[in-house]
């Protein structure tokens, strides 16, 4: 079965009870401290900058932002710009956990007098770097050491949670005693029992939010059991659990001594399963996500990437599956396609990747789906290793890619080749890969993995928690209105219209004409010294102009006066109406 099946079932248990969807665990938690941060972050650099312990994970960090360090524009000094370091970490996070780092993408949280709301971590951090390495942007060097900090952050909010789970457990199991992560003997040991309710008590905790484990909120076996009943997938969470111990205590085998064998896990091996297991949940749960991505694409709309929206809410109550968010939701989601006349349609990727599926929210970060298109961008920027190429070179690449849905044929049709020449003509000759229009045409051509682009600020997708909390709307559809919807837009779809306004069915271009073509452009992560020296140009072009003018007239006045002009066959009377 599904991870969604259990958090639809979730939310309307939270519904009834007036809290729409899972929540950021305590209140309390809301602030990390400041100095806290802020020194960790300096004992990462300085570790980073010599010989730390930590520097054998720049070279891999390192390749992994490569590509995309080549193919995104730079500032007048060769470096990234602020804009540029938020797109490709969360770019390198959401492809490699599918960690979605809230502050990579919010400006709007405010610092608390005492901390630092951990939505903007990531943003303070940032500024951390400008004091560290200058305002001038980020060297590739410094791009991996970013993202190498980010994560140990994380990791170590993955240890503050191990710590609640060994204080909740106390409270039902003496063999728990007082174990404070970093503080207990390298010696203390958990039973082989003990070490596995540790990390399902973690998974719970992810699943469930932090509250959950609070003594006060009902016991954990309770919840335990109502997971078994309502998830159906824990079963399978279980032996993936199981496998990260067992991948632990097995690379661990070699360094233990032989002549006086242990049982159990230490503390310091259970820290490791748990980073492991906010390390590798994303891609676990992914498998997820594509399954949910095919049971909308047995309802698509001709080939499309989309789902009529009565189509969707269909499959929904076939399924039991979620598929019930109002349009308004889906609209800020920039999930809903109104382009064309009839009934809406719901983009299937813009859905899979909307927040709305996000499996848990940890602290400053949530896990969500995939995307499939980062794979495709990232084999176009190894291979092109700049920020714009040719039309043919593009095509030579893509046309020979493969998804889950489309296969490689070699080539492309006239119509996606006319559409890039256009996009290349829009550009000065060359396509830019971080564009508006480049966005669009890939997902013209891979229409389920890759999603539609939409212009900045035209959408700020939300939460179905922070969409409630702004409207003071339910984001869920009511079954009853649900079924009513879907009666009333029975036999109203509108008919395909073609290029040439015919009505044939058979039209070989439909997929690409069902899905409306915007000649909108804009060119994504343009560092602020490239805008600011076009200004810089039309000033200079502008001045060049006037130049050119006051030159000219002051030469036709000296010839006025001078009488120059007579050699023109002009007499008196006619210079006069040249005054």
């Amino acid at each position: 079965m599904f991870f969604f099946v259990f958090f639809s079932m979730f939310d309307y248990y939270q519904l009834a009870s007036g809290s729409a969807f899972l929540q950021k665990g305590l209140p309390t938690a809301a602030f990390m401290n400041q100095s806290v941060i802020e020194q960790r972050f300096l004992e990462e650099v300085r570790g980073f900058m010599g010989k730390g312990v930590m520097d054998a994970q720049l070279p891999e960090v390192r390749r992994a932002l490569e590509p995309m360090w080549l193919s995104l524009p730079k500032n007048s000094q060769g470096r990234l710009g602020n804009a540029q370091v938020r797109y490709a970490l969360h770019r390198y996070f959401a492809k490699r956990h599918g960690w979605h780092l809230d502050g990579l993408d919010r400006t709007d949280a405010e610092a608390s007098p005492s901390g630092i709301m951990k939505e903007r971590v990531p943003l303070f951090l940032m500024d951390l770097f400008e004091e560290a390495f200058g305002s001038s942007g980020l060297m590739l060097h410094e791009l991996a050491i970013f993202a190498t900090t980010l994560e140990r952050i994380i990791h170590d909010e993955a240890k503050n949670r191990l710590n609640g789970v060994y204080k909740a457990l106390a409270n039902i199991s003496e063999s728990f005693g007082d174990i404070v992560v970093g503080e207990a003997a390298v010696s203390t040991r958990l039973s082989e029992h003990d070490a596995q309710e540790v990390v399902k008590v973690y998974m719970m905790m992810i699943l469930l939010g932090q509250d959950k484990l609070n003594p006060e909120t009902g016991s954990l076996a309770k919840h335990q059991q109502r997971l078994s009943k309502d998830y159906p997938a824990w079963s399978d969470t279980l032996v993936w659990l199981r496998d990260i111990r067992d991948t632990v205590a097995y690379l661990d085998e070699g360094k233990a001594n032989p002549f006086a064998p242990e049982t159990g896990m230490s503390l310091q091996q259970v820290e490791r399963v748990v980073e492991h297991v906010s390390d590798g949940l994303g891609s676990f749960q992914d498998t997820e996500c594509r399954r949910l991505k095919d049971l909308l694409m047995e309802s698509e709309h001709m080939d499309s990437g989309r789902v009529l929206l009565s189509d969707f809410y269909k499959k929904g109550m076939e399924t039991t599956m979620q598929f019930v968010e109002r349009p308004e939701y889906l609209r800020q989601l920039g999930a809903l396609d109104e382009t064309r006349a009839g009934e809406p349609r719901v983009v299937i990727p813009n859905y899979i990747l909307g927040k709305g599926n996000c499996l848990a929210d940890m602290d400053f970060y949530s896990i969500c789906c995939i995307n499939e298109c980062d794979a495709l961008m990232g084999q176009l920027e190894r291979t092109i290793a700049a920020p714009q190429a040719s039309p043919e070179r593009i095509t030579a690449v893509l046309a020979n890619l493969s998804t889950s849905t489309v296969e490689a044929t070699g080539e492309l049709s006239p119509k996606m080749s006319q559409r890039l020449n256009e996009v290349a003509a829009r550009n000065g000759g060359r396509v830019p890969l971080h564009s508006r229009l480049f966005a669009q045409w890939l997902h013209f051509l891979f229409p389920r993995e890759c999603p539609s682009p939409h212009m900045a600020g035209t959408h700020n997708p939300l939460t179905p928690a922070e969409w409630q909390e702004s409207t003071s709307e339910n984001p869920i559809m009511k079954k009853a209105d649900r079924q009513k919807y879907i009666i009333a837009a029975a036999g109203q779809a509108a008919p395909l219209e073609t290029f040439d306004g015919s009505m044939e069915e058979n039209n070989e271009e439909k997929q690409v004409e069902m899905m409306r073509w915007s000649d909108e452009e804009e060119i994504l992560y343009l560092p602020l010294s490239a805008s600011n020296n076009s200004e810089m140009s039309l000033f200079k072009f502008a001045f060049t102009i006037l130049a050119i003018c006051g030159i000219v007239l002051a030469a036709v006045d000296f010839g006025r006066r001078s009488g120059a002009l007579n050699g023109l066959g002009l007499d008196k009377s006619e210079k006069a109406h040249l005054v």
